[in-house]
């Protein structure tokens, strides 16, 4: 496996310092605070402290030239570029771990190979994946915003995908990429850096397109130009959102400052507080008064069910 680093923005380590501090130091405190027995909180801190250094593993699906490796750049930094610097018709998946920060925590990222070469080819991608995808925490399949020749996409995800995401049970997302590329071109807001009129109707259409040939929800398709860094912050939101509970904390933590949002922390620290509730009955009795205690969990408190 090759190791790329990459140098964390400062912003980035201030970003990540504070909600270690909510975490460890606020979350902590408010037990304390409400009285839950100490072995218990030092129980929880431990936990916490685990669950911040999870890392994940992503699977990348598309075929060449949808844009994975500037999705990547985009999401985990821009040394990540070299993720894609591979062969286009490699028979291998390509798997990357991009360390994040001096004590190790990070991400692995698997390029899979296309479809669609020819039926050999496919018959030991069909292996491949089966045995692949059990051990990714999340697949993201890549689409362009403007290619519609999915036939060869929409057999193989039917018969190979499909049936192990069930299996698995992995958490999916379409990811409709170069959506700045859709016509009419001069459509572009330039200076807001976001999508005319005319190019949002397609948007909307194309995200339709894909929910039907993926069968899955809407808001499993996230409509992106990870070039112009546009609706990126709704991508990581539907990350946050689609991963376990157990879950959420590490990959918000490899996530650019720049793609993160307040709902995509607010929704890990719910996920967060859930988990810990499930996994710890004993402190369920707590968890209104905490919530309550802490100022920071205030628009959370609503999705936390008591």
């Amino acid at each position: 496996m090759t190791v790329y680093r990459s140098t964390p923005k400062e912003d980035s380590m201030i970003h990540r310092k504070k909600l270690k501090r909510v975490l460890q130091a606020d979350l902590l405190k408010a037990f304390r605070e409400n009285k839950v027995p100490e072995e218990m909180i030092k129980n929880l801190e431990e936990k916490i402290a685990e669950l911040g250094e999870f890392i994940p593993t992503v699977g990348i699906f598309g075929k060449t030239g949808v844009g994975k490796s500037s999705l990547c750049n985009a999401l985990f930094g821009k040394d990540t570029a070299r993720v894609a610097d591979i062969d286009a018709c490699t028979r291998h998946p390509q798997e990357v771990f991009i360390q994040m920060s001096q004590d190790g925590s990070g991400i692995t990222v698997i390029d899979l190979p296309g479809v669609g070469e020819n039926k050999l080819r496919d018959a030991e991608y069909k292996a491949l994946y089966q045995q692949v995808i059990p051990k990714l925490d999340l697949i993201i399949w890549v689409i362009k915003a403007d290619d519609r020749t999915f036939t060869v996409d929409e057999s193989f995800y039917d018969e190979v995908i499909k049936p192990q995401l069930e299996l698995a049970k992995t958490p999916f997302l379409v990811v409709v990429n170069q959506v700045d590329r859709l016509n009419p071109i001069r459509d572009w807001n330039t200076e807001a850096n976001q999508p005319g009129l005319a190019q949002m109707k397609t948007i909307g259409e194309r995200t339709h397109w894909a929910s039907d040939k993926f069968r899955v929800p809407t808001h499993q398709v996230i409509a992106i130009s990870a070039v112009e860094k546009y609706n990126l912050g709704a991508l990581v939101e539907a990350i946050i959102d689609i991963v376990p509970n157990d879950k959420k904390l590490g990959f918000l933590n490899q996530m650019e400052e720049d793609v993160t949002t307040e709902k995509s922390e607010q929704s890990a620290f719910a996920g967060i507080v859930e988990y810990l509730k499930d996994a710890y009955k004993e402190i369920k009795p707590y968890i209104p008064e905490i919530i309550a205690a802490l100022k920071w969990l205030f628009k959370v408190a609503k999705t936390i069910v008591i």
